[in-house]
Formats: C-alpha cells, structure tokens, sequence
C-alpha cells in the first residue's frame, strides 16, 4: 500500500515536521474543511527564542541530514512558520497573505521562490523526498492500528536517492 496526498492531509501527520523542527503548530495554512482539522500546511510558530533564518536552515539541516536551498535575508529573525510537504503549490502565496515569515518545504519553483522573497517570504526548500520521508512512520502506526502485524511492515530507507556533492569526497 502507498498512500501520499490523503496521508499529507492527516491529522497524524500535520505535526510530523513542526514537532522534527521544534516548532509549535497553532494551525492549518489552507483547509480542506469547515472545522479546520484538515488542510494543507501547518502553520507554526516558534517556541523561545525567535531563531534567524539561517538558524533554521541549519536546524532544517541537522534533522534532516542535507542542506536545503534558502531564500531570504539569512539574518532576519524568524517568529512565524509554516511547513508544507512535496511541492509547495500556492503555499508561497498563502504565507504572504498571512504574514508567515518562513515556508519550510519540500520544493518550490525558482521564479516563485525569487517573487516570494522579494515580497518578504523566505523559503527553506529541502527536498521533495526529504520533506515526505518523516510520514513512513506515521503510514506504518496506522497499518499496525488497522491490525497489520508489525513485522509484515517495512519502511525502505529513501535517504541514499541523491546525494550533494560537495559532501562527497573525492
């Protein structure tokens, strides 16, 4: 079984990448319903001290083991966040209307990511894999829930599929 976008949508899921980056989710950045439980994004903020971007990106970073592509002034201070698995879509949009500081996501176009940051939004792009890569474990709890035993279950490790050069040594 392989369940993608109804998977992004989930209430199990919306916390995943909030809780990975530290982050206190307060919200859903584009809803699927009238009761707000379920939506694309999660609009977050940030616990303690606000970080700069550049902070974030290296915690982005450290969770994530690669470094992601960055838009914006990498010393402005970050208080508002949202995060957003797979291609980003009308996410850049969305956070400037709202006043979020910082899109985390798994991939944005280029000329979307240089109109967002010229509006003020700064973008942490990791990856489309990377940014999905956290919710096989989210998929395995709910088949071990729904009574598929534990050891029929398996989570391939997806982390080797590209590397980035300048980590390699020669």
């Amino acid at each position: 079984m392989n369940y993608h976008t109804a998977l992004d949508v989930s209430v199990a899921a919306q916390t995943v990448l909030p809780r990975l980056l530290s982050l206190e989710r307060v919200g859903v950045l584009d809803l699927l319903d009238c009761d707000g439980a379920l939506g694309y994004g999660q609009v977050c903020v940030v616990s303690g001290e606000s970080p700069t971007l550049e902070e974030l990106a290296l915690r982005c970073t450290a969770v994530f083991g690669r470094p992601p592509r960055v838009w914006g002034d990498a010393a402005a201070c970050v208080s508002s966040v949202a995060t957003w698995t797979g291609s980003a879509g009308d996410a850049p949009r969305l956070c400037l209307e709202r006043g979020i500081d910082v899109l985390v996501c798994g991939e944005v176009k280029y000329h979307t990511a240089l109109d967002a940051a010229a509006a003020g939004l700064a973008i942490i792009e990791l990856g489309h894999d990377v940014s999905e890569l956290p919710f096989s474990a989210v998929l395995a709890e709910a088949c071990a829930a729904a009574g598929v035993s534990r050891e029929s279950i398996t989570c391939l490790a997806q982390q080797g599929n590209w590397f980035h050069p300048e980590s390699r040594r020669v």
